[in-house]
């Protein structure tokens, strides 16, 4: 459901919330907060123009290309080693597992930093990569005569990038949606409480995807096991890396005065 304006008095923008409630913000409060996404097209542009923005000036770009090449280096580093398997704390886990992690501090950062609407970019740039890389593997492996130690390296990568394409739709977007959710619904809560949540929520789907799929196995204990060890590191793993998040945003928002 959208928000709608009613009125609008120099920069104090008075609308109706989803819960039929009128509500006064400050126009570039509305935009530091990222509510932008729950209202019409029309009235997202009133509020710039209210809060003397412009869509081109609302955020800073290259901050936001850092962020999004961060992700696809953390993709692309962690999925080619997630084959092999490794133990922390009695628990087997992919070789990648202390890297992937890393890529939530950055979908978080950049659904708190620029909303939702750049977060499903991020997540639909992120999958047609790892399809793109899918195919150019695939095509070199057939092409060349690539055997031994290479073959075994490389010649997982096409299924293991297809796999992740899959799951950074599915999984990464469900994060994203619930981020928005609980930012519009739950504003005045913490960063952490936003991360953890909306974490928590695409983390099921990921890894019962990923799991599932690589491993390609009927439902048994070993596979449940398998599935609850790696989604509790992960949770666990991204509760610890919350400060990073924090960092990132003040970074930000220091950097980019405009938006505070």
């Amino acid at each position: 459901m959208k928000l709608k304006i009613n009125t609008i008095n120099s920069d104090d923008i008075s609308y109706t919330s989803d819960q039929g409630m009128l509500v006064t913000d400050k126009a570039h409060i509305l935009i530091r907060r990222n509510l932008l996404n729950l209202f019409t097209k029309e009235d997202r542009d009133k509020i710039r123009i209210a809060a003397g923005y412009t869509e081109s000036h609302e955020y800073n770009q290259t901050f936001l290309s850092v962020l999004f090449t961060l992700f696809i280096t953390f993709l692309l580093l962690a999925i080619p080693m997630s084959p092999a398997p490794v133990t922390i704390f009695n628990t087997v886990q992919p070789a990648g597992i202390l890297i992937f992690p890393l890529t939530f501090i950055i979908i978080d950062s950049v659904n708190e930093l620029f909303g939702y609407r750049y977060a499903r970019k991020l997540c639909i740039i992120a999958s047609s990569i790892m399809l793109l890389a899918a195919l150019l593997t695939y095509i070199s492996l057939s092409v060349f005569d690539i055997s031994g130690a290479y073959q075994e390296v490389f010649g997982k990568l096409p299924r293991l990038y297809l796999i992740n394409a899959l799951c950074i739709i599915i999984a990464d977007q469900l994060n994203n949606k619930f981020f928005s959710y609980f930012k519009a619904k739950l504003s005045f809560s913490a960063l952490y409480l936003r991360c953890i949540l909306s974490t928590a929520i695409g983390q099921i789907a990921y890894t019962i995807l990923w799991i599932t799929i690589f491993f390609g196995t009927s439902v048994n204990v070993a596979l449940l096991s398998r599935i609850s060890d790696n989604y509790m590191f992960k949770v666990g793993y991204s509760i610890a890396l919350i400060p990073v998040t924090y960092l990132i945003v003040l970074l930000y928002r220091q950097y980019r005065p405009l938006d505070l």
